[in-house]
């Protein structure tokens, strides 16, 4: 099974294997590094290395997963975990200001910064929509 993703407006520049780590945290970033030295991960359908930089609107397709669906995985192809089926349910964050590229939020003790219903998933359930679609946000 491959994997396709797009790269957005903010993603140009940007380090592909960086780029991938964050648009892809389940699969560890050996496999990851292993795809591209075997030339399964290509770029507007030319191989790509851990340091090539992208450019926005850059095609990225990530082939050989097992475990994934896929009719015919390759022989030693990374699993991919599976994805929650849906996101935590948003909630309410207390936004002290915001502005052009700034959101300045209270955040409460005891809340996780990373992870499921974490500060960062409620940032992103809020902003979706509001920002241009990217794969490093």
């Amino acid at each position: 099974m491959a994997i396709e993703l797009q790269a957005g407006e903010d993603d140009g520049g940007r380090r592909l294997d960086r780029l991938l780590r964050k648009a892809l945290p389940e699969l560890p970033l050996s496999s990851l590094h292993r795809l591209m030295r075997k030339g399964r991960v290509l770029v507007d359908g030319k191989p790509a290395r851990a340091e090539d930089r992208l450019h926005a609107g850059a095609r990225i397709v990530l082939d050989g997963f097992a475990g994934t669906g896929g009719p015919h995985p390759k022989p030693g192809a990374p699993e991919l975990p599976a994805r929650p089926a849906s996101p935590p349910a948003p909630s309410a964050l207390n936004i002290i200001g915001e502005g052009a590229g700034l959101l300045i939020l209270n955040k409460p003790p005891g809340l996780l910064v990373h992870g499921p219903d974490s500060l960062e998933s409620r940032v992103r359930n809020y902003l979706e929509g509001r920002l241009p679609p990217s794969l490093s946000f």
